[in-house]
């Protein structure tokens, strides 16, 4: 009895002081690659797409990253803003990624020669980045905050979306 209460005493004393001595640090913020956030921020022809991903190497249409394209819509520069905020604030929160990968909205933005390609799946938490058409960063954390605001984009533009997901 003695033991546990010496015990408890040390770390009810030590406790408040841990984040000093390192423990307890909080992890960076996540941010995107400062090529990748000038691309989707200054871009050209700047396109948002719903993917199937039940339809997965489907040689049934066209396809974003061998996933089906079901529509896509060039969003304006006020659309954009709106879109690469909502996507900026979500990969900010992002946390621990699933080990799944089922997309249903993708980005395409060319920019000072080159394109760029984000592949999301907010159900996973997880996107990919491509440039020039060559995976790039590994997974991108992303929470599901921004979903709302890309699937709102897809229906004004009447674009169909993706098969929801019983997660999402």
């Amino acid at each position: 009895m003695r033991f546990r209460l010496r015990t408890l005493l040390i770390v009810l004393a030590i406790g408040p002081m841990m984040p000093a001595l390192g423990c307890g640090k909080s992890r960076p913020t996540p941010v995107l690659p400062e090529a990748q956030s000038a691309a989707l921020d200054h871009g050209q022809h700047f396109e948002l797409l719903s993917l199937e991903p039940m339809a997965r190497d489907v040689d049934d249409g066209d396809r974003f990253h061998n996933w089906k394209i079901l529509g896509k819509a060039v969003i304006d520069d006020e659309g954009r803003e709106t879109l690469v905020a909502a996507l900026k604030k979500g990969v900010a929160e992002g946390g621990p990624v699933a080990s799944c990968f089922e997309p249903r909205h993708g980005i395409h933005v060319e920019h000072q020669g080159h394109t760029y390609d984000f592949v999301i799946c907010f159900k996973c938490l997880w996107g990919e980045a491509y440039v020039d058409g060559a995976a790039v960063n590994g997974a991108i954390p992303v929470s599901r905050s921004p979903q709302p605001t890309f699937d709102d984009a897809l229906r004004g533009a009447g674009v169909p979306l993706p098969t929801p997901s019983k997660a999402q």
